[in-house]
């Protein structure tokens, strides 16, 4: 799944087989709403320019036979964007469902840290050490509450929940240290 795969020189480094992808439908999507909103901008000001209260511009033109303009600017954007959408959940769904041989390793969110569990193997706190270039299958739950599971290099993120298993998988491309954090407010009453 390399199919139009990036480099965001702003990003965190690309660890895994996804993250160029991710990049890439994140820079479209990026690109995009920007040029929308340029778009947007431009027509304003135009009209706030051409149509202000002291020009002498013909006012009485009516829209009312312009149909397909208006069916064009509405369609046009709309199919754009179902088309980012797509592009992105293909993306996601690749993201969960992992390939049969995939290395699982199991992980609990705990208030402050990740406890990692290897099927044979270490067991680790706040770390995970995995082979290069071999799939593997996160299986993740919390014992106290909402987490989110974070690989910034990796280009991962998923919402873990007490009581409930979900799972991501990736493949690493390069070797390194690399952040894996939590974006939730791990608050006090979670115990």
């Amino acid at each position: 799944m390399n199919v139009l795969a990036f480099n965001l020189p702003f990003a965190p480094v690309q660890a895994s087989a996804q993250a160029g992808q991710v990049d890439a439908v994140f820079l479209a999507e990026t690109l995009l709403s920007a040029a929308m909103v340029l778009l947007l901008f431009s027509a304003i000001t135009f009209c706030l320019i051409r149509y202000r209260s002291k020009s002498n511009a013909n006012r009485t033109m009516s829209m009312a036979d312009h149909n397909l303009i208006e069916a064009t600017w509405t369609a046009v954007p709309a199919l754009i964007f179902i088309g980012l959408f797509i592009w992105g959940a293909v993306i996601f769904v690749h993201a969960r469902n992992a390939p049969r041989d995939a290395l699982t390793v199991y992980v609990v969110g705990v208030q402050w840290y990740w406890d990692i569990r290897h099927e044979e193997g270490p067991h680790e706190i706040g770390e995970l050490h995995i082979p290069l270039n071999q799939p593997v299958r996160l299986v993740m739950t919390s014992e106290d509450g909402i987490h989110d599971f974070i690989f910034p290099a990796f280009r991962t993120k998923i919402a873990v929940l007490p009581g409930k298993f979900t799972q991501e998988w990736f493949s690493a491309t390069k070797t390194g240290r690399f952040r894996v954090l939590c974006n939730t407010y791990c608050e006090t009453s979670h115990r």
